[in-house]
């Protein structure tokens, strides 16, 4: 499990993003805040001048929780959650947000993947079910794993022609070393062909647990209306035993370190940089 002073910058990050897609004067908060029963950490704020709700969920399953050789794991699972599950096809979800003008989806990252939920107040019972529907039941169906991970790894292939692209890989290899900050989200084309199935179904059920969550809704909805919501789309929803996780040391450069990658381009790309302090730092924000 994370540090307590890491969880504490996790949830804030999530909360905080919620907060701000919906309304950028972030100004006298009246955040309610309480665990439920199965360990979800649950943040309201009712704020009734727009009739929108938007939900984001944040999950520590980025792919700080993945096997190094099967880099791309997280990112995968989180894209592959609308793309079909044991109540709904890819298109059937699709069909039922867009035709009430919300949205839905989800990303992964280094530390902690985001599913986010947008609809209109009216639309809020169906927003939930649609969101329960993919946190809680996603079928990562064979050939829309197989559809992802072509287009992944045909996004990286194509990526191979961009500087930009090459000089920031390898600046988080050296900068990074062994800790998986110094990897790709994405995965490589080498990772990617070795995940199966059975590897998506495993990680989400060991890391997509409520107890590994925290759950910002904002918007015009009262407190009563979120409690409700929840009970009724997430009452399945159980808490697990979620892995203790063990990183490597930040790889420390020693030095000045010059790394040059050829490839026949007409551009080049030059990074400068070295390790800041960490975001415990207590002068962080100051710097």
């Amino acid at each position: 499990m994370i540090s307590g002073f890491r969880k504490i910058l996790f949830f804030t990050a999530i909360f905080y993003c919620a907060c701000f897609i919906y309304h950028p004067s972030l100004y006298a908060l009246d955040v309610k805040r309480s665990v439920r029963d199965n360990g979800l950490t649950l943040l309201i704020v009712e704020r009734h001048n727009l009739p929108v709700v938007k939900v984001s969920i944040g999950l520590n399953a980025g792919n700080l929780y993945e096997p190094a050789h099967k880099a791309g794991l997280a990112n995968l699972v989180a894209s592959l959650l609308t793309e079909g599950t044991t109540n709904r096809t890819a298109q059937q979800i699709s069909e039922e947000i867009e035709f009430v003008g919300g949205s839905i989806g989800a990303s992964g990252g280094d530390d902690y993947v985001t599913v986010s939920l947008s609809v209109l107040k009216k639309d809020v019972e169906l927003g939930f079910d649609l969101l329960s529907d993919i946190i809680l039941n996603p079928s990562f169906p064979e050939d829309e794993i197989n559809k992802k991970k072509e287009r992944i790894t045909g996004s990286l292939r194509a990526s191979e022609e961009d500087p930009d692209y090459i000089s920031s890989r390898e600046f988080k290899k050296v900068l990074f070393g062994d800790h998986p900050y110094g990897r790709l989200v994405t995965g490589s084309a080498e990772t990617i062909s070795t995940i199966a199935r059975e590897d998506l179904v495993d990680f989400h059920s060991r890391y997509y647990v409520p107890n590994n969550a925290v759950m910002a809704v904002v918007g015009d909805i009262k407190n009563g209306q979120v409690e409700e919501l929840i009970q009724r789309y997430f009452v399945s929803w159980e808490s697990g035993n979620v892995p203790t996780l063990t990183l490597p040391e930040v790889y420390s450069v020693k030095g000045k370190k010059t790394v040059t990658v050829h490839r026949d381009l007409t551009q080049a790309s030059i990074i400068l940089g070295h390790l800041g302090v960490s975001r415990d730092d207590p002068d962080y924000y100051a710097l």
